[in-house]
């Protein structure tokens, strides 16, 4: 188990110093303990948040251009934003093929708990549905919501739908009006929120910090620092959904959403 090297907290400041990076190999069997990130210089890795330190395994380096990800439709996959196109990642032969969908550039996304895929616009808190078949909007928007998105969405193993806003909280959405409730206070900036498949949630900022949510009382845990900013950030296991996979897409341009943290 790791041990806690800081707590981070909405009432009090983190002072840390980042650990060590372990590099780790994973075996064709997805583990709990594992979460997937996209680095801010496009690279792919696999995440051991239990290893001491975090263990860091390269699933791809810099060259590969990942802008976002999400975990895809089977316990061993990806799908991973290269430039407008998604293409689904194999975990455990590290190949990628194309799925035909084509989106905005500069386009973020993450688990959703429906078939639907979810649009957030970077000029406020309005959802738009996508569908991925038809490659196409739904007309009608979700306008619940009041905060601007700047980081990550996920979706817990139970179906909790979270977003990260603009102005440094964590927010529940409601995926059926995008309605926000809040959630947490982090006081940074969060880029990066996945699930481990066993149901743990773990948030990561633009210095590379990946802190445990304690998703009861909000707390944060830091557990280390990866030494590369984190773009994104994506789950260990697909959400239960009937029928289909889910993700939701966060329209926010690079320039706004990526920049390292003071």
């Amino acid at each position: 188990m790791l041990s806690r090297i800081a707590t981070w907290s909405s009432s009090r400041a983190l002072v840390a110093v980042p650990a060590a990076i372990i590099p780790i190999a994973l075996g064709s069997t997805v583990a709990a303990d594992t979460i997937y990130v996209a680095s801010s210089n496009g690279g792919l890795f696999a995440v051991d948040v239990d290893y001491p330190g975090l263990g860091v395994n390269a699933l791809r380096g810099a060259g590969y251009g990942a802008f976002s990800i999400a975990h895809g439709d089977t316990a061993d996959s990806l799908f991973v934003l290269i430039g407008s196109s998604i293409e689904r990642f194999d975990l455990t032969q590290s190949t990628s093929t194309p799925t035909g969908v084509t989106i905005p550039h500069g386009l973020a996304f993450s688990e959703g708990p429906d078939g639907f895929w979810y649009i957030t616009d970077s000029a406020g808190p309005t959802i738009r549905r996508f569908l991925p078949g038809d490659n196409s909007f739904i007309p009608q928007a979700l306008t619940g919501g009041t905060r601007a998105y700047a980081g990550d969405l996920a979706t817990s193993p139970g179906g909790q739908m979270f977003g990260a806003t603009a102005d440094g909280a964590i927010v529940l959405v409601d995926p059926d009006t995008g309605a926000q409730s809040p959630w947490a206070d982090p006081a940074r900036t969060v880029y990066g929120l996945a699930f481990t498949a066993d149901g743990r949630m773990f948030a990561g900022d633009g210095n590379g910090s990946v802190f445990q949510v304690d998703t009861t009382a909000g707390g944060f845990t830091l557990l280390g620092n990866l030494g590369f900013g984190i773009f994104d950030m994506a789950s260990g296991a697909p959400v239960p959904a009937p029928g289909a996979a889910a993700l939701i897409l966060a329209f926010i341009p690079r320039g706004r959403r990526r920049r390292p943290l003071p």
